[in-house]
């Protein structure tokens, strides 16, 4: 008897829903007749496991199911062929056998592992792998033997193999499957089927029909010699998906496919997946980090479009190189994996489902009127902490960063982030967390784990707002007493001399203000145009230093003769309707005996009609 698939030396069945095994073979043989097999621990027969029927053979083949094996070991399976007169030939053992769970490692480098061998992990003989070289042995890194594989899509050519590395090889598969055993003390299995470099078009599930000339078809077929049936897998993948521009857009769809089509080969709708998102990269010349974020948050929301599937997060760990989890964190790593694994395996009564975010609300600092931002997390395990300033999240404008945050509290499971940028200015931003190509991200719950990165667009309760107004004229100053009487609109023939105005940020004031400021009774008029494309009902968002008017088209909509020194952007809120064309805004500002300096002013849209059409300014 010569086994093909099901039963090999070291080996590690996978259990059935009853905790026993249940496994298929086949092979070739000599001989026609029964299969029969016992099954020995510490060299005695299991009690009810003696010579049981398991298949048959004919026509040079055997084929069979060995069942009821309780989980553990190890344990020895002698088979044999039984002939019609009930002599037993061609005998044969396979020895140390354990029954337990097995798992498919695949992916790209980061599962292969490239962490440095001297955090090696020492050996556990209840976890063992099954190396390229399609033998069983206890696991221990390098799991991916690709210099030994057998399916030529991993070796390459094979007069030209590499030798193994020394330096090199930890993976989070070895601490994967040590956490495992130590939460359930069922044995593990380890597939290794990661290999470096690769695309998610060359794990496309289409290339099975190449065999083991392609990556899904050896990681199957590897499972096939297995007996078909594993407990789950883990992926770490995306690197190489974040470099062309016209691979983020089908990101989700493919790894959809490839779930699905791994489950479908297994039989198993449910099968649970958990997969790494995207860590850091140090290097140069690989992407850009619009596309890593755009990956990265892929992976986070990917658990809500596929059932059975939860996102690790390993932005925060430390590398050993440019792109490589470190060896020491690869443990860490894989230990998150198995809390993962463990939770869905277990239907969330065991283990922990990784940190998700559940929220983000924008609040207006009553004072300032500045944004501070409040993201809600779940699945904690007790309160969100940090070594240190707390430290990972940004802002963007379309995918350019924005600089503003100045302070991040922790309370609970809640960061809240203080920003120096107004409310109203949030509507069409992002929230980040672990942006970029190499961000520093330290905050964790009291267990460990990180928070996922992320990028949330903003949803501000604010209406469509304008830019702030800089094409502004400014008059030279009237020096007139500064009174609600005098601080009237220019009458025809005696408007002051305009020019255009000084604008910086959000405001605009006199060129000349520091020469102006000599305590002096004045009053400066600033204008502007607008254009509106509709009918549109507006709100004047208006701010100033000092006493102010304003004029609508010549008309007096607005007065305020004490002013708030510094300047609020937005502080009063105007109603101005307006028709279809061009509208011109007069203000009159007086300067406070040169203490004030300027103004600010732009429009929201008001009313119940909610549109991103808005005033056009017209050029001074």
């Amino acid at each position: 008897m010569k086994f093909e698939t099901g039963f090999f030396d070291n080996g590690v069945l996978q259990r059935n829903d009853k905790d026993c095994c249940e496994q298929h073979f086949n092979g070739t043989c000599k001989v026609a007749g029964t299969v029969l097999v016992s099954v020995l621990k510490k060299g005695k027969t299991v009690s009810g496991l003696s010579r049981m029927k398991a298949g048959c053979s004919a026509k040079g083949k055997f084929s069979g199911t060995v069942s009821g094996v309780p989980a553990g070991g190890p344990y020895d399976f002698q088979f044999s062929i039984a002939d019609s007169s009930g002599k037993e030939h061609e005998p044969v053992i396979v020895k140390n056998i354990l029954v337990g769970d097995l798992w498919i490692l695949a992916g790209q480098s980061n599962m292969q592992g490239v962490g440095r061998m001297e955090h090696a992990l020492s050996a556990e003989k209840a976890v063992r792998a099954y190396y390229m070289n399609n033998r069983w042995d206890v696991a221990q890194d390098p799991l991916h033997n690709l210099y030994q594989a057998c399916a030529p899509v991993h070796c390459g050519n094979p007069e030209a193999r590499t030798n193994k590395n020394p330096v090199t090889g930890v993976g989070p598969g070895v601490a994967f499957g040590h956490k495992m055993w130590k939460n359930t003390k069922i044995p593990q299995g380890l597939i290794a089927c990661g290999h470096g470099g690769t695309s998610m078009e060359q794990w496309d599930p289409a290339k099975k029909k190449l065999g083991d000339n392609s990556l899904y078809g050896a990681a199957v077929n590897r499972l096939k010699r297995l007996g078909g049936r594993a407990a789950g897998i883990l992926w770490y993948h995306g690197c190489s998906e974040t470099n062309p521009a016209d691979c983020g857009p089908v990101y989700t769809k493919r790894m959809q496919n490839l779930v699905n089509n791994f489950r479908k080969y297994t039989g198993n709708p449910a099968l649970p997946f958990v997969m790494v998102q995207l860590g850091r990269y140090s290097g140069l010349g690989l992407g850009c980090s619009a596309f890593w974020d755009a990956i990265r948050e892929q992976q986070r929301v990917l658990p809500g479009k596929i059932k059975h599937l939860l996102t690790v997060p390993a932005i925060d760990l430390e590398l050993d190189d440019p792109i490589h989890i470190s060896g020491e964190s690869q443990h860490v790593l894989g230990k998150r994996l198995a809390v993962a694994m463990n939770y869905l395996v277990s239907g969330g009564k065991k283990g922990k489902a990784p940190i998700e975010l559940n929220s983000v609300k924008i609040i207006q600092d009553p004072k300032t009127r500045n944004a501070i931002l409040v993201a809600c997390f779940k699945n904690l395990e007790g309160k969100l902490v940090a070594a240190g300033r707390p430290s990972g999240f940004s802002l963007l404008d379309g995918d350019t960063p924005v600089f503003g945050i100045f302070k991040v509290a922790l309370k609970k499971n809640e960061a809240i982030i203080y920003t120096s940028i107004y409310a109203r200015d949030f509507a069409h931003s992002k929230l980040c967390y672990g942006s970029g190509l190499d961000p520093y991200c330290n905050i964790t719950d009291e267990s460990g784990r990180p928070l996922p990165a992320f990028t949330v667009n903003m949803r501000s309760n604010a209406r469509p707002v304008m830019e702030f107004i800089s094409e502004f004229e400014v008059s030279a100053p009237v020096f007139i007493q500064e009174t609600r009487e005098n601080m009237k609109y220019p009458a025809k023939g005696k408007t002051p001399a305009f020019r255009k105005a000084y604008s910086n940020a959000f405001y605009v004031s006199h060129p000349d203000i520091a020469k102006l400021a000599d305590g002096k009774h004045k009053i400066f008029y600033f204008k502007c145009r607008i254009k509106c494309g509709e009918a549109m009902n507006l709100n004047l968002l208006f701010g100033y230093d000092g006493p102010a008017k304003l004029f609508c088209d010549g008309k007096e909509i607005y007065c305020d003769m004490k002013g708030i020194n510094p300047i609020i952007k937005d502080h009063h809120k105007v109603p101005c309707p307006l028709s279809k064309g061009v509208h011109e805004f007069v203000v009159a500002l007086a300067s406070n005996r040169g203490a004030a300096w300027g103004l600010c002013l732009r429009a929201e849209r008001s009313g119940g009609k909610r549109t991103d059409v808005l005033p056009a300014v017209v050029p001074v």
